[in-house]
């Protein structure tokens, strides 16, 4: 189930039909615009409440097992702890980066590199939109 129109949107054409063939060999439905609400376990089974995304109805279903993907947490550790060496502080200057030149604005004398923060250290985002940042960053340098 999802709460989107359809399964999969982030899965590009050829891994999305990889996938979802592999799926359906295993007797997996798929269900678009709903949204899960509640768990709770009655009598041994998981009785789930969902709302539809569209009307705002309510239903409830029993499973045997519910599987919940919540997305990812960005990894930016590796940004934040070598921040103190960094001569833009991790800071962009976007105005400038549009423009096609070098973002990395020095404001830290101290400093010996840059860094930026791309892809899943941002948001939970897929390598192509990591590749995309890289090169608006790093096309001035």
């Amino acid at each position: 189930m999802t709460p989107d129109r359809a399964v999969a949107h982030d899965l590009r054409p050829t891994n999305l039909a990889v996938v979802l063939r592999d799926l359906a060999k295993q007797k997996v439905s798929f269900e678009c615009f709903l949204d899960l609400k509640a768990v709770k376990k009655i009598n041994g089974r998981l009785q789930v409440r969902l709302d539809h995304t569209l009307t705002g109805e309510t239903s409830n279903r029993e499973y045997d097992h519910v599987v919940v993907e919540n997305g990812v947490v960005p990894m930016d550790d590796p940004y934040y702890e070598p921040k103190s060496y960094l001569s833009n502080l991790g800071q962009l200057d976007h105005v400038v980066m549009i423009e096609g030149e070098s973002p990395f604005v020095r404001v830290n004398a101290e400093g010996g590199f840059v860094l930026a923060r791309l892809g899943n250290a941002v948001a939970g985002r897929n390598i192509h939109s990591a590749v995309y940042d890289a090169l608006r960053a790093c096309k001035g340098i």
